[in-house]
């Protein structure tokens, strides 16, 4: 399992049109970003969408499987990623500027929780 967060910036003209607001938007994304992404990896779990206004920002956190072909080289598996989801986002969006795409690579969710309590042992004997 791997965890992937998506920073980019957009164009907030669409925005403005939209009568639900933002929280529509959030929606849209979400949407847009699963499908997308569920045509590189055999599941995908958004976990947040955030959207801000001035400037427009866009902040994405999702779940999925990274086989082990792409565990290889990630640059090149966040490179694909970025490519997709700006592709995607444009036909909301018209501009997307991809500020990050980072994929952080859980071996099981047991290592997370371990590696989370020793941190907080760690700064509980300082």
């Amino acid at each position: 399992m791997a965890i992937i967060h998506i920073h980019l910036q957009c164009n907030d003209r669409f925005i403005e049109a939209l009568p639900e607001g933002i929280e529509h938007a959030e929606l849209m994304v979400e949407s847009l970003v699963s499908q997308v992404l569920l045509e590189l990896f055999n599941t995908v779990t958004v976990n947040e969408v955030t959207i801000k206004q001035a400037p427009l920002g866009v902040t994405l956190q999702c779940e999925t499987d990274i086989d082990q072909a792409r565990q290889g080289d990630l640059g090149a598996t966040e490179l694909l990623i970025e490519n997709v989801v700006s592709q995607v986002l444009q036909e909301l969006f018209d501009t997307v500027t991809v500020d990050e795409v980072t994929i952080k690579q859980l071996s099981s969710q047991r290592e997370e929780i371990d590696s989370d309590s020793g941190e907080q042992r760690n700064q509980n004997a300082r």
